[in-house]
């Protein structure tokens, strides 16, 4: 018997485009109400939980935090011009290149010179990092929906925003919030480009 025009030699049959798709306008509805759900969820909790930061200490003893005065300082030297230092990279330059970045748009105001030394402003990139956070939950839920379905994306999503380490490192001036970004964004592009079937979708 010859194989149908549908299948492959090997009788698997290549997914389809629809089927990596919404399937109806209804379903696409649903979908777009959980995202809004979860990125209400998330960036809400992550207001309360800086909001709740700021009346603390730690604000106010972040320069004793070896690593984040560091990267707020590096940050600096990078949107003042100094790309490249004279040595190796002690730790890695994503982050600290992205807070260069910030720091440029927003004037310089990370790290500020007084007569008593350095103060450290870091309440932009926690936000930042909050938003960048809460768009993390919502790729934890877009990876779940295209493995499992629409509701276990849902609730993968409100798991994701309510999880303490999220929030934890919302808070720090660390790289861990843009990694687990990176990394999840890599796993969402890489699925999407195994459904498509697009050799482009890898480049």
């Amino acid at each position: 018997m010859q194989p149908s025009s549908s299948q492959d030699p090997y009788g698997s049959t290549p997914p389809s485009r629809a089927a990596a798709e919404p399937s109806s306008p209804a379903r696409r509805g649903s979908i777009l109400v959980g995202a809004a759900l979860i990125a209400l969820v998330a960036l809400g909790l992550r207001a309360w939980h800086l909001e709740e930061l700021a009346a603390t200490a730690h604000h106010a003893n972040l320069s004793f935090l070896g690593d984040a005065a560091y990267y707020l300082e590096w940050s600096e030297k990078v949107a003042g011009g100094r790309l490249v230092g004279p040595n190796s990279f002690y730790m890695g330059p994503l982050y600290p290149y992205s807070l260069g970045l910030l720091s440029w748009l927003s004037s310089g105001e990370l790290v500020v010179t007084t007569p008593s030394g350095l103060e450290y402003h870091p309440e932009l990139v926690l936000w930042v990092q909050a938003i960048v956070d809460t768009l993390s939950c919502l790729l934890v839920a877009w990876i779940t929906l295209r493995v499992c379905g629409p509701w276990q994306g849902v609730l993968a999503g409100l798991v994701a925003a309510a999880m303490g380490p999220f929030l934890f490192s919302v808070g720090l001036v660390m790289p861990s919030t843009q990694g687990l970004f990176l990394n999840l964004a890599a796993v969402a592009l890489s699925l999407h480009a195994a459904r498509t079937w697009r050799a482009r979708s890898w480049l």
